[in-house]
């Protein structure tokens, strides 16, 4: 019965060539078209993942037990006392499965420039180390990435309640959006105001020295990139 059937269905693909192929041609065009949206769809499942990662959260974070949900700046590694960095770092990049390993510092402020003022998140980075787990450095429309600080002349610049952007120490990157909503560009002076972990305010004056564009409205419109070693002691940490 099943060999009748498929001789029937055999002969009555040929009566009429021009409707089988128009058939074939329609099945093969939808299969191609369902291929190119699978695809399409797990390509930008990919960037959205590389994008998170490499913009932001990379792949693993390591905060204090209580960070979160409050993601409190009292919440630090090692607390107040904090921790010894370089040997957390070695500890992490000897492990066969990391690739690399950098510290950061989160904290909210007041970025004010001339009349304008905007709330934003300060991300305290190392510059070095942070070039190779995220892109931030790839993603500048105008000036250039933070310098490694000069951290031997950071005290005396402090004590002497000078800035100097040309150590390192006293210059951010802005958001693209950001800089705009505060009339900010290159080589302008902000001023970041935010709560310090000792109760004080933290307040300091800093150069512009690069825009950031990457894209997502969040990081552009709310994004601060400063040194690390500067981040912590806006925070007093």
């Amino acid at each position: 019965m099943s060999k009748r059937l498929l001789q029937l269905a055999w002969r009555n693909l040929w009566r009429n060539p021009r409707r089988t192929f128009i058939s074939m041609l329609a099945i093969a065009l939808g299969y191609a078209m369902l291929m190119l949206f699978a695809c399409l769809l797990h390509g930008l499942s990919q960037q959205m993942i590389d994008n998170g990662t490499r913009l932001g959260l990379a792949h693993m974070q390591i905060h204090a037990p209580e960070y979160y949900p409050d993601r409190s700046l009292y919440q630090t590694l090692g607390g107040r006392t904090g921790s010894t960095l370089e040997d957390l770092l070695t500890t992490l990049t000897t492990h066969p499965q990391v690739l690399a390993a950098a510290p950061r510092v989160y904290g909210y402020g007041l970025v004010s420039g001339g009349n304008h003022s905007a709330g934003a998140e300060l991300l305290g980075i190392a510059p070095a180390r942070e070039q190779l787990i995220s892109s931030f450095h790839t993603r500048l429309s105008r000036g250039r990435f933070l310098n490694e600080p000069n951290l031997a002349n950071l005290a005396s610049i402090n004590a002497e309640d000078g800035k100097d952007s040309t150590n390192g120490t006293n210059e951010v990157v802005l958001g693209e959006k950001l800089a705009n909503a505060i009339a900010a560009d290159l080589d302008s002076e902000i001023v970041l105001v935010t709560q310090a972990a000792d109760g004080s305010i933290g307040n300091d004056v800093y150069t512009v020295v690069g825009i950031l564009r990457t894209g997502f409205e969040a990081t552009d419109r709310g994004l601060v990139l400063l040194p690390l070693s500067t981040a912590q002691a806006l925070f007093s940490l």
